[in-house]
C-alpha cells in the first residue's frame, strides 16, 4: 500500500512539478507551479506523518480527487501559456505621481487617528479580563456576531488592502521604509484585535509573493524583508493560537515555554486538511458539507438585494478527527467544491481558475501583481480552506481599492 501511495505522488504531483519547474522553467510564484508545489509538499508530509506519528492515512479516492484538480490547474495554465506566448507586461517603471502618494500617506495617517478608536472599541469588546481571554472572548463572539462598528471593520479591511499594496510601492523604492513598517505595524494591530490569525498570515504572505513578483529575490534587503515578513505572520499566529489555548497551549505560559506545542499545532494544521477532507470521501466520520464555492456570491446578492434569495450556511464545518487525539475542522478548498459538484465540478472549476490565475500573472510585474501576490497566497492557504470565491466580499473591496489607486496613477 506505501508503494501505491508513492507511486501515486511522483505521477499525480511530483512529475507535474518537475516538468513545470525544470521543464517549462516556471517560477514557483507562477500560479499552477506553486499550486501543484504546495499540495506535492502537504500531501508528502501527511504521508510522512501517517508513518510516523499515526496520522490517519489518506485514501486512494482521495489522492485521485486531489490529483485531477491538480492536473485541471495545470490545464488551465498551460493553454494559457500556449494562447499567449507573448508575455504582457507592466513595466514597473509606473509613474507614480504626487497625487497617489499623497493619498496613500492620507490613508495611513487615517489608519493612525483611527486606531485609538478602534482600540476603545476592543477594550470594551468584552468586561475587564487579561488580554488572552480577552482575544479567545472576541474570537468566539466574532462567529455569532458583529463585535466592532462597521466604520472599525472597514478599517480592518483596509488595512489589509493598503500593506498590501504599500508592499507593492515599497518594492518599487517609491516609498521609505519608514512609511512601509507604519503600515505593516498598523494592519497587524487592527488585525490582531480580531482574535483570528488567519488574515495575518493570509495578508503577510500575500506581502511575500508581491515583494518577490516586483524586485529581485536575491539580495539582502530582499532576503531581509522576507525574514521579517514571514517571522511577523509566524510569531503573531502563534501568539493568537496561545491566547486561545490551542492544542494545549497554557495562556499564561510565553512562547518559548508553549514552543513545542505551537510547532505542534503549526505542523497539525498544515497536514489535517487533506486528511480531514479524506475523512469526508471515504466516509471515515461523518462530515455534513456546508462549504459552497458560490456561497460568496450568494451572499453578495443577498446584500445588494436586502433578501435572503439564497441560503447560506456556516463557514465553520464539524470537527472530526485527522488522528485518533487530534481534530480539526479545515478541509482543503476541495471541501467547497466536490461535495456539491462532484469531480466534474472540480475538473471545471480548477481548468478555470488555473486559465484566470495564470492570465493576471502574465501581466507581469506592476499593479495587478498586487493581487496576483493576493490570489497565489490564497493558493498556499487552499490546504485549510478557500478565501478568494468564499470570502468574495473582501476580494471585491479589494479590486475596488487597487482600481481607485489607478485612477490617480492616472492623474496628470
Amino acid at each position: 500500500m506505501s508503494f501505491i501511495h508513492i507511486l501515486l505522488l511522483i505521477i499525480l504531483f511530483y512529475l507535474p512539478f518537475i516538468f513545470l519547474k525544470f521543464g517549462l522553467r516556471k517560477k514557483i510564484t507562477h500560479p499552477p507551479t506553486l499550486f501543484c508545489a504546495i499540495f506535492s509538499f502537504v500531501l508528502s508530509m501527511a504521508y510522512i506523518a501517517h508513518i510516523t506519528l499515526g496520522f490517519y492515512e489518506i485514501s486512494y479516492e482521495s489522492y485521485a480527487i486531489y490529483g485531477l484538480g491538480n492536473l485541471s490547474f495545470i490545464a488551465g495554465g498551460m493553454i494559457t501559456d500556449a494562447l499567449n506566448r507573448r508575455n504582457i507586461k507592466n513595466s514597473t517603471q509606473l509613474v507614480i505621481n504626487k497625487q497617489e502618494i499623497t493619498l496613500l500617506k492620507i490613508l495611513i495617517f487615517t489608519l493612525l487617528l483611527y486606531f485609538p478608536i478602534a482600540y476603545s472599541e476592543f477594550k470594551h469588546a468584552t468586561p475587564d479580563m487579561p488580554l488572552a481571554l480577552k482575544i479567545l472572548r472576541i474570537r468566539e463572539r466574532g462567529l455569532e456576531e458583529q463585535v466592532y462598528s462597521t466604520i472599525t471593520n472597514n478599517m480592518i479591511i483596509l488595512s489589509s488592502c493598503l500593506v498590501m499594496y504599500m508592499t507593492f510601492i515599497f518594492s518599487i523604492k517609491k516609498i521609505n521604509v519608514y512609511y512601509y513598517s507604519l503600515t505593516f505595524v498598523l494592519f497587524c494591530a487592527y488585525n490582531f484585535m480580531t482574535g483570528t490569525r488567519a488574515a495575518i498570515i493570509l495578508i503577510s504572505i500575500a506581502c511575500i509573493f508581491i515583494y518577490l513578483l516586483n524586485t529581485n529575490k536575491n539580495n539582502k534587503t530582499s532576503k531581509l524583508f522576507l525574514l521579517s515578513v514571514g517571522m511577523t505572520a509566524i510569531i503573531l499566529g502563534a501568539l493568537v493560537a496561545i491566547f486561545m489555548g490551542k492544542d494545549g497551549m497554557e495562556r499564561d505560559e510565553s512562547l518559548l515555554a508553549n514552543l513545542n506545542k505551537v510547532v505542534d499545532n503549526y505542523f497539525s494544521y498544515t497536514v489535517q486538511g487533506v486528511i480531514l477532507f479524506d475523512n469526508y470521501v471515504i466516509g471515515r466520520e461523518k462530515i455534513t458539507p456546508n462549504w459552497d464555492i458560490l456561497s460568496g456570491s450568494a451572499e453578495v446578492i443577498n446584500k445588494i438585494t436586502s433578501s435572503n434569495i439564497f441560503k447560506t450556511d456556516s463557514k465553520f464545518s464539524e470537527f472530526s478527527h485527522f488522528a485518533k487525539d487530534k481534530d480539526g475542522n479545515v478541509c482543503t478548498i476541495y471541501f467547497a467544491i466536490y461535495p456539491l459538484y462532484g469531480l466534474v465540478g472540480v475538473i471545471l472549476f480548477f481548468l478555470l481558475y488555473g486559465t484566470v490565475c495564470t492570465i493576471l500573472y502574465n501581466h507581469g510585474p506592476g499593479i495587478v501583481s498586487v493581487l496576483v501576490g493576493y490570489i497565489n497566497a490564497t493558493l498556499c492557504l487552499n490546504i485549510f480552506n478557500e478565501q478568494v470565491f468564499i470570502n468574495i466580499i473582501f476580494t471585491i473591496k479589494f479590486i475596488c481599492f487597487l482600481l481607485l489607486i489607478r485612477c490617480f496613477e492616472r492623474i496628470k
